[in-house]
C-alpha cells in the first residue's frame, strides 16, 4: 500500500509492469500500465488517499507518481523473497491488518524498500494502522448490533421439515410383478453385418447399460453348439446409474461393439478368441423378459 496526500495541483498515480504470467503466455513481454484510484483513509486529520498495487507474475514492476511536470518512480521487487520482506515489515507494525506505508513525494527514482524504511514517517504509519484497526473494530461491532436487531425483530427460523418416509422395500415377487407391468421388446432383428460387427434394429422398450449419455443396450452373446445355445460370455445384467435405464425405440438401428473385441475384453486368458460359428445376441426388455435376434454367422 501507498498513502499520499491529496494536493491542489494536478497529479496521478500509475502502475507499470511487464507481464510474465504462466496463465497468459501469449501476453508475456507485454508492457501493461493503468491509473490507480485512491481510497480515502478513515478518521480525522489531513485528507489522505491510500493506493493498492498488485502482486503479479511480472518484471520491471514500478509505480509512477506524476505531480505537475515532476515525476517520482518507485521500483518494486521482482523476487518473491523480497516481496515477502515488505509484507513482514507491515505485519511487524500492524499485526494481521495491512496498513499503508507513508511515502513523501520527491522527484526521482527510488526503490520501495528504501522508501518504506524512512523513519520520518514511522509515527504517522503507526497512527494510521491504529486508525484502520479502530475502523475495522467499529465496523465489526456495527455488524453485531445489526445482527442482534435482526434476530430480535424477526421470528426464529422454523425447523427443517422431516424427511419423507422411506419407500417400502419390495420383495422379489413384488419386484417381478412391477417389472411385468412394463412394456417389453417387440422385435429385435439383424439389420446388417460387417465382419464381426452387427447392426441390430430394435422395436419396444429395451434395458440400457446406464452409462452417461449412453444409448447402448445391455446384451449378451450366445453361440450355437451341439447341445444348443450357450452363453459365450456370462450375461451381466448390472447397470450403471449415470444414464437412462431404458429406452423406447421404434425400428431404431444400433451398431453393436465388434464381437471379437467384446468377448476378448470380458473373458480371461485362454477364452478370449471368438471361434468361427453361429451366434445370436440376447437383449432384455423393460418387463425383464429376454429376446434374441436371428442367428448370424461369423468366419464361415
Amino acid at each position: 500500500m501507498i498513502s499520499a496526500k491529496q494536493g491542489v495541483e494536478s497529479w496521478s498515480v500509475e502502475e507499470h509492469f511487464t507481464s510474465q504470467s504462466p496463465y497468459e503466455p501469449e501476453r508475456n513481454g507485454e508492457h501493461i500500465s493503468w491509473i490507480l484510484q485512491g481510497t480515502q483513509l478513515p478518521g480525522p486529520g489531513k485528507e489522505r488517499l491510500q493506493f493498492r498495487f498488485i502482486d503479479c507474475w511480472c518484471t520491471d514492476h514500478y509505480i509512477r507518481v506524476q505531480r505537475g511536470n515532476e515525476s517520482m518512480r518507485i521500483d518494486l521487487p521482482d523476487a518473491s523473497a523480497e516481496r515477502w520482506a515488505l509484507v513482514q515489515h507491515v505485519m511487524q507494525r500492524s499485526g494481521d491488518l495491512p496498513s499503508p506505508e507513508v511515502i513523501h513525494f520527491r522527484p526521482g527514482r527510488y526503490t520501495y524498500a528504501e522508501l518504506m524504511n524512512d523513519t520520518d514517517f514511522d509515527e504517522l504509519e503507526a497512527r494510521l494502522a491504529k486508525r484502520l484497526k479502530e475502523a475495522e473494530n467499529a465496523s465489526y461491532q456495527k455488524q453485531l448490533v445489526e445482527l442482534e436487531e435482526y434476530y430480535r425483530t424477526h421470528p426464529p427460523t422454523p425447523p427443517p421439515a422431516p424427511p419423507p418416509p422411506p419407500l417400502p422395500t419390495l420383495t422379489q415377487e413384488q419386484w417381478e410383478a412391477e417389472m411385468a407391468k412394463q412394456p417389453g421388446l417387440e422385435k429385435v432383428e439383424v439389420d446388417r453385418m460387417n465382419a464381426d460387427t452387427v447392426w441390430v434394429r430394435i422395436t419396444g422398450r429395451v434395458m440400457l447399460d446406464g452409462g452417461c449419455a449412453s444409448g447402448m443396450p445391455l446384451f449378451g452373446v450366445e453361440m450355437l453348439t451341439d447341445s444348443g445355445w450357450v452363453q459365450r460370455i456370462p450375461f451381466d445384467l448390472t447397470q450403471m446409474d449415470c444414464g437412462m435405464p431404458t429406452a423406447d425405440w421404434d425400428q431404431h438401428v444400433v451398431m453393436m461393439p465388434p464381437l471379437s473385441w467384446w468377448v476378448g475384453a470380458h473373458q480371461p486368458e485362454g477364452h478370449k478368441e471368438l471361434a468361427t460359428g453361429t451366434y445370436r445376441l440376447l437383449f432384455v426388455g423393460g418387463n425383464g423378459k429376454e429376446a434374441t435376434n436371428d442367428a448370424f454367422s461369423i468366419g464361415e
